[in-house]
């Protein structure tokens, strides 16, 4: 089992300035902490209000902005006219001044964590812009549809279960029109998902219960021509790494590399020896850059790089691990008795992370050379488990760990990958997800809460709704989970060491269709296709 920041992309988990100097100022403070989040938004605008782009008046009972009833007179403030003795005016300035250190403190702390937080600074969120619709080729219903952004490109496709046509609407960002449309990936009974790729667009069938296969279809960047397909078995997986398109080909018990410009075979590769019925696992090798930018809500960087390590790492049915050259399939290194296929396991920055299930320990290798592993972590109740294995930081780790298989009793568990030692646990029921924000972690449960932890194992909050990685120090915070059906989910932009900052409402969107940047979002409608600016 590999985790969501792997990049293997054959299918569709949507179901991821400068540091400001200016001291804080304690009554805008004030007036951000009156606003509502996304979260307490409710979780659709009621009969009247406004949706995108103004932003939302607070419902009565809402606390008002400083400053919105007119000018007052504060309790205790001198009345004009009224001359105060010096005497009471020397006593209330000694009174005053223990409350100015304060403020003054809280003002430099402020100021400490808006510009020392870890990850980068806050994005200049601005309220949604006006929808920008985008026709698509084939209509928009309740088929499968998706968006997906890469660099300044964004990519729409909508499919007709009817006609099996889908539509692929190619839009640069910032253009008048539309750079291309295309129907040029064929006809399939179902569409499955669609993945960005630096020079062109992949779309994936879904499977063939009949034949037992399903297809993938590669159009061009610059036109939309269709540049290459390949049918390949429904349990075959296909990987994207370095130049190449690696598919596990199961029925063959071989790794097929694959020129990502034409399709064209570059490279096979037998399975270790001893692989039988169980298929070998595979993992591309994540870097940190990967893990800071845009991620789905289940944490798949939307823009990987793909070349700045082109490794990926086979996981045989014997145990054996080793390591290979996604473009020319040379093996680098190889060590025997390392995992089984289906353990927990993460390969990032140089090291391949391991779960043993059997003696409940996490355990490092170096990916240069596979040596000796190192015990990061042993499990420290006998009963206990772990899971949700994700990077979390360049040198950090962290997972679920559960006593008893008692959701009840999950926490979440960060460790120092370099210096092999706990840094911190807090507890989190019923843990689903953990995603990577920064050395920050945003941990989804079961029950449908998001819980952000700081980079010290601190509480930010908890709430309802999901929230995604725009970068290493910010998130998009959304009222509701994502949903394929059309819907009005609030969002909010949130810098980590600020308040959140409410962005409006999204308008009839398929949510879970919703990709993003660190400035636009792109999402299928009810009916067509829109794009959406939150921050400049």
């Amino acid at each position: 089992m590999t985790d969501p920041t792997n990049s293997f992309v054959d299918g569709n988990d949507h179901t991821d300035e400068r540091l400001r100097a200016t001291p804080v100022d304690p009554w805008a403070a004030a007036e951000a902490a009156a606003l509502p989040t996304a979260a307490d938004l409710t979780p659709e605008p009621p009969s009247g209000w406004p949706t995108s782009p103004t932003l939302v008046d607070p419902p009565s009972g809402w606390a008002s902005p400083p400053g919105a009833a007119g000018p007052t007179t504060p309790a205790g403030s001198p009345v004009a006219g009224v001359t105060t003795p010096p005497a009471a005016a020397a006593r209330r300035g000694l009174l005053l001044r223990p409350y100015m250190i304060v403020l003054v403190l809280i003002l430099v702390v402020g100021a400490g964590v808006w510009v020392f937080w870890p990850g980068g600074s806050a994005l200049d969120y601005q309220p949604l812009s006006e929808p920008r619709r985008i026709a698509p080729v084939v209509p928009v219903g309740s088929d499968w549809s998706d968006a997906e952004i890469i660099g300044k490109r964004v990519y729409f496709a909508s499919s007709d279960a009817e006609t099996g046509a889908v539509g692929v609407v190619a839009m640069d960002v910032g253009a008048d029109k539309p750079a291309w449309t295309s129907l040029k990936a064929g006809t399939a009974a179902r569409w499955k998902s669609m993945v960005a790729l630096p020079d062109g667009v992949a779309l994936f069938t879904d499977p063939d219960s009949a034949a037992g296969t399903r297809r993938i279809a590669v159009l061009d960047a610059d036109r939309g021509d269709l540049r290459w397909q390949r049918t390949i078995a429904d349990d075959d997986e296909v990987f994207f790494a370095g130049k190449s398109a690696v598919v596990t080909d199961h029925a063959g018990k071989r790794l097929l590399g694959l020129n990502i410009t034409d399709g064209d075979e570059r490279w096979s590769r037998n399975d270790p020896a001893g692989t039988s019925s169980i298929a070998p696992a595979v993992l591309t090798v994540t870097t940190p850059k990967d893990l800071d930018g845009p991620a789905t809500v289940s944490g798949r960087p939307y823009q990987p790089s793909l070349t700045d390590d082109p490794r990926i790492v086979e996981v045989g049915a014997d145990k054996s691990v080793q390591v290979l050259n996604a473009d020319t399939g040379k093996v680098e290194t190889s060590r025997q008795n390392v995992a089984d296929p289906d353990d927990e396991m993460v390969a990032h920055n140089g090291r391949l992370i391991v779960l043993q299930p059997q003696d409940q320990r996490i355990v490092s290798y170096d990916l240069t050379k596979l040596g000796e592993p190192r015990v990061l972590y042993t499990a420290q109740e006998q009963n206990a488990r772990m899971k949700a294995v994700t990077p979390c930081g360049d040198d950090r780790v962290c997972f679920g760990e559960e006593t008893g298989y008692d959701g009840k009793t999950d926490k979440v568990v960060a460790l120092d990958v370099a210096g092999g030692k706990r840094l911190w646990q807090y507890p989190v029921a019923d843990i689903d997800t953990l995603v990577p924000v920064g050395q920050a972690v945003v941990a989804s449960s079961l029950a449908g809460q998001t819980t952000l932890i700081d980079d010290a194992g601190r509480q930010i909050w908890t709430r309802t709704g999901e929230a995604a990685r725009l970068d290493g120090g910010n998130l998009l915070e959304f009222s509701k989970p994502l949903t394929r059906s059309p819907d009005n989910p609030a969002v909010a932009g949130r810098h980590l060491g600020d308040e959140a900052v409410p962005l409006g409402y999204l308008s009839d969107i398929r949510s879970d269709t919703c990709s993003w940047d660190t400035s636009i979002m792109a999402c299928a409608a009810d009916k067509d296709f829109v794009l959406q600016t939150f921050a400049k």
